[in-house]
């Protein structure tokens, strides 16, 4: 599941799960400038160290806001797995701000 939101420069993000057969399954994000109209730039938030298997609810439990108090840190929440198993993932929790949010 994507997430998004915007801060007060006009920086938009989203937050989303990565995995492949190389890759445990993790948490990025990408963010651009509206206004500049910017291409998006993807940065890494979180590794996971395991798999899930036969599962089918990932990434239901996900939110991208942005910080009432400076509006501009992103705060991205979404799952990942400690170890291998079904069923076995954790909530992580990463912030981000974008360079010249002011």
């Amino acid at each position: 599941m994507v997430q998004g939101a915007e801060d007060q420069s006009g920086n938009a993000a989203v937050g989303y799960s990565v995995s492949s057969s190389s890759t445990h399954p993790g948490m990025s994000a990408s963010f651009w400038s509206l206004p500049g109209q910017t291409a998006p730039t993807e940065i890494p938030l979180f590794s996971g160290s395991g798999d899930e298997q036969n599962g089918n609810l990932w990434g239901d439990y996900s939110a991208m806001t942005v910080d009432p108090v400076d509006d501009c840190t992103f705060f991205f929440t979404s799952e990942y797995q400690k170890a291998n198993g079904t069923f076995n993932w954790s909530t992580q929790i990463t912030s981000f701000k974008v360079a010249g949010c002011q």
